[in-house]
């Protein structure tokens, strides 16, 4: 069976004065974590806000339980690696 994983994540981006700044520090982010996990991954909120993102993280398994795996050690890392930016919430839902 087909498991399609998703994994929102809220963030905080504290002390940037421009989207251009932003970009700056969003941009990492997604390259990093989609050459580390695989993943696709794309900014789909706060676009225009200086301060604040959302992430949306996609991957495909055939196993649940290691997607589910996956997302948790993604939201990890995400925590553990990106001291700049504040994981305020996630959300893994599966399709």
């Amino acid at each position: 069976m087909i498991a399609i994983c998703t994994i929102l994540l809220d963030i905080s981006i504290p002390g940037t004065k421009s989207l251009k700044e932003k970009r700056g520090i969003i941009k990492p982010i997604t390259h990093q974590l989609h050459r580390k996990f695989n993943i696709s991954i794309a900014e789909v909120e706060f676009q225009d806000d200086w301060d604040r993102s959302t992430l949306l993280c996609a991957l495909v398994s055939n196993d649940k339980s290691f997607s589910q795996s996956q997302a948790m050690k993604i939201v990890n890392y995400f925590e553990q690696t990106f001291r700049t930016v504040f994981l305020l919430s996630y959300r893994i839902e599966f399709i």
